[in-house]
């Protein structure tokens, strides 16, 4: 009975329903549950924007709970007090140190953490963008004063209870290495006397090192991209080895092609401190199939199959023998990608089949790039799909893909139960080389334009492209405007129909009910990411729709960081909100479940914001092939800012920021607005079909 209303509590106080959260909260106190009721009372006062009365119940609360909840309590009602200038930041020490000493939590360490994280980012940002003389002695108190305290705390919160790990390990990262970094990068204007930053960089180290390497799973790309830094890489090749020598065969899709990729000071560090050593440990039987498998898809990727028949291509003939023995792993994204286990608090690899052949037939997909789409057998006999695409950097949709991993990380870690989370639909990228890549085919699934092409044959409607191309001309030369090419013309012979392909594919209602809601759901999120990532070129081929679910899943990331705004025709909206997928939401069209699930996304992306920022901060250290080369005047770490003022809520349609920051609805609403808004669609290029 207790375990069903502290889920009631929790389940009304993520749908915003106070009054029904405080009367499960109540009648979880009847049952004399003290602890857990005076935690969910100071939350729910806390989500209701009342965190001085907030403070008031936890401190009253403190004598008639446990020790490990007042421990909590106290952490809490110390971090509220912070953010009301209620104290200094030496007097929030002083309580947090209190809430901690005598029975510390998992919770209340992590909040100390939390913290010391806080005052370390503002303190980092500040002297970065400073020019002083009192720069190095700023940083290194800042990593005195918060890096290591901050380390320390969120190790000890980890250690005590693995289910910090998503939250705490990212951030303990990023103080780690972007701490030493900033240290290190003020130490070029010169050393003071009395400062030792060896000192600290061997403190931090150390504090890592203590920590089981399974912790770092998820972290991997983080890692590798900040092989470059002299005063950490030797901790992190450490730390990168320990985890391919536990699993290699996961580990070694994304190491080694890092480590084969154009020569740099980061791939020669790979090489040398984490390869090198693997073979000389015992690994040089893997490596060396490992080496043989990525040469023989690249040479798939790269080359015209004699008469599209793969088991005749000779480095394919070669491998195939090899198979049985090296069992590879069969690339798949949970196998590939470590998942988290709320039940077990902790990251885990998948156990699955490995490859035993390939099919025959090769697929060459009409595009620009010529992919191939190609079969690959496991040992339970399941045949797996697979893109093969060269000529293009892989690590923009490598990228996403970890980024929609750490969101569905947070998005799990805040719900309250894993059926309410949201959560991106992800598939396996595996560059191979700079410029080449396996990917994951996703089996039944259809775009978006072939779906309602369909469903536009069946109704007898709908637009030709000749007919469009037509009008366009028309409108080019001047015999009427944009919007009149789509309100006089386009759209009265193409009305929205995405809603008949719903009912045919889902025909019992339950069924039909589930998989229009998972669509909103998904489009919902896939827009909020979209938006904050600035995620171009969404035409209705980039879309795709679950076939069995009814779930929006979309694809091919080149278009990143604002991109499209540079194209020939710039694009001028924030994700694809046409009348066609609007129509599928149902009869409240943006203002019922997709708007709450626009704000549900953009309230856990923005408390999470530090992680997914770390995330991003990749492309800095690792930056994209078109970023690196001589012609490119691209500056990432300006294209990064601009996502993190989105994180912020600062709205900037068109380049023009905002100076004001937007709460969460009040984003959701401007965005909505302005991607729904026929002017803005208008303006579109005409073959992204505002009318699918």
């Amino acid at each position: 009975t207790s375990d069903l209303w502290l889920g009631q509590t929790r389940h009304s106080l993520l749908h915003k329903d106070y009054d029904g959260a405080i009367a499960a909260a109540r009648r979880v106190g009847s049952l004399g549950l003290k602890d857990e009721f005076n935690s969910e009372m100071t939350s729910i006062l806390a989500k209701m924007d009342r965190k001085t009365e907030a403070i008031q119940f936890a401190l009253h609360a403190i004598p008639s709970v446990s020790l490990e909840c007042a421990s909590r309590l106290k952490a809490q009602a110390a971090l509220w007090g912070h953010e009301l200038n209620f104290h200094t930041p030496p007097q929030t020490v002083a309580l947090l140190s209190e809430a901690v000493k005598d029975h510390g939590s998992s919770d209340s360490f992590e909040m100390f953490g939390l913290f010391h994280y806080k005052m370390f980012s503002n303190a980092r940002s500040t002297i970065e963008s400073s020019t002083g003389p009192n720069r190095i002695k700023d940083m290194h108190h800042t990593m005195e004063s918060h890096a290591l305290p901050g380390i320390t705390a969120f190790s000890k919160a980890v250690t005590l209870d693995a289910k910090h790990t998503v939250e705490a390990i990212p951030r303990l990262v990023t103080m780690w290495l972007d701490g030493n970094a900033t240290l290190y990068q003020t130490l070029k204007e010169g050393r003071l006397r009395g400062f030792d930053p060896e000192r600290l960089t061997n403190e931090t180290n150390t504090l890592v090192s203590k920590l089981p390497p399974t912790y770092f799973l998820a972290s991997v790309s983080h890692l590798l991209s900040r092989l470059t830094a002299n005063e950490t890489a030797p901790a992190v090749s450490t730390l990168i080895l320990k985890l391919l020598q536990v699993h290699p065969q996961p580990l070694l899709w994304q190491v080694l092609a890092a480590g084969y990729s154009t020569p740099t000071s980061r791939v020669t560090t790979i090489q040398n401190r984490i390869l090198a050593p693997y073979v000389e440990g015992g690994g040089r039987d893997t490596m060396t199939q490992f080496k043989t498998l990525f040469a023989c898809l690249t040479q798939i990727c790269r080359n015209v199959i004699p008469n599209n028949k793969l088991t005749a291509f000779d480095p394919v003939k070669k491998l195939v023998p090899h198979l049985s023995q090296a069992k590879f792993v069969i690339p798949t994204i949970r196998s590939l990608h470590p998942s988290y286990s709320t039940r077990k608090s902790s990251f885990y690899f998948d156990s699955v089949p490995h490859i035993v052949s390939f099919g025959e037939q090769v697929d060459v997909i009409n595009s620009l790039q010529k992919p191939k789409r190609i079969v690959i057998i496991d040992s339970s006999g399941t045949s797996h799909f697979y893109l093969m695409k060269s000529k293009d950097d892989p690590r923009k949709d490598i990228r996403m893909m970890e980024i929609a991993t750490h969101m569905n990380n947070v998005f799990l870690q805040s719900a309250t139960s894993s059926s309410e989370a949201l959560y991106l639909q992800r598939y396996a990228v595996m560059a191979l080389c700079d410029d080449c890549a396996l990917i994951e085919w996703i089996d039944a699934t259809a775009t978006a334009r072939k779906i309602l092409d369909e469903c536009y044959m069946i109704d007898g409607t709908g637009v030709k492209i000749s007919e469009v191309q037509t009008w366009k001309d028309a409108c080019d030369k001047g015999r009427f405007s944009k919007h009149d090419l789509f309100t006089k013309h386009i759209f009265p012979a193409s009305r929205p129909i995405l809603h008949q392909w719903f009912q045919r594919s889902f025909p019992h209602t339950l069924q039909w009910y589930r998989a229009r809601n998972l669509y909103v759901q998904s489009t919902a999120v896939w827009s909020m990411c979209g938006h904050m990532l600035g995620l171009g070129d969404r035409h209705a081929e980039n879309l795709l729709l679950s076939l069995d679910s009814g779930q929006a899943i979309h694809v091919d990331f080149a278009c990143m960081f604002d991109k499209g705004e540079t194209l020939r025709v710039p694009e001028t909206v924030r994700f694809r909100l046409t009348p066609n997928v609007v129509d599928g939401f149902g009869l409240t069209g943006v203002n019922g479940p997709f708007a709450n699930c626009c704000e549900k996304a953009l309230t856990v992306l923005a408390a999470n914001k530090d992680i997914l920022e770390g995330v991003l901060e990749t492309f800095i250290y690792d930056p994209l092939l078109e970023w690196a080369s001589k012609e490119s005047r691209t500056d990432p770490k300006a294209l990064i800012r601009r996502c993190k003022r989105r994180l912020d809520g600062h709205m900037d349609f068109n380049g023009v920021l905002d100076e004001a920051p937007l709460n969460v609805a009040g984003q959701v609403r401007a965005l909505i607005n302005h991607s729904s808004k026929l002017e803005v669609l208008s303006e579109m290029y005409i073959w992204w079909m505002i009318w699918l």
